[in-house]
């Protein structure tokens, strides 16, 4: 607080020296906006409007999938499994070999 007093008192007494020099504490905080509070707006319920014979009909279209379309999908998702599981093997073999030629190299003393 001290420091903050001398500084003013300087630059009250000699203007021209606070022209160039750099004081601690010289500016002024900036208040924090306060966001300002909105009220609740309470809906009110909505109305299930109308809808056609001939736009529920279309809406029912659209959800229904057809028995080939599933039988794809099933066959889509068993060939997606299985390259799963043939690659998960692969790795694991792979992995196997490589423990058995460092051990092989290990023991008989190659780098």
């Amino acid at each position: 607080m001290a420091a903050r007093r001398n500084n003013y008192v300087e630059t009250a007494r000699h203007p021209q020296a606070h022209s160039g020099m750099y004081i601690y504490g010289n500016t002024v905080r900036q208040n924090e906006v306060m966001p300002r509070r909105r009220e609740r707006v309470v809906e009110e319920p909505r109305r299930k409007k109308r809808v056609s014979r001939q736009v529920r009909q279309n809406r029912k279209k659209a959800l229904h999938m057809s028995p080939a379309y599933v039988a794809f999908l099933a066959f889509a998702a068993v060939i997606a499994l299985v390259a799963c599981v043939w690659y998960l093997q692969m790795r694991t073999e792979l992995f196997f070999l490589l423990v058995k030629v460092a051990k092989f190299l290990y023991y008989t003393g190659k780098k």
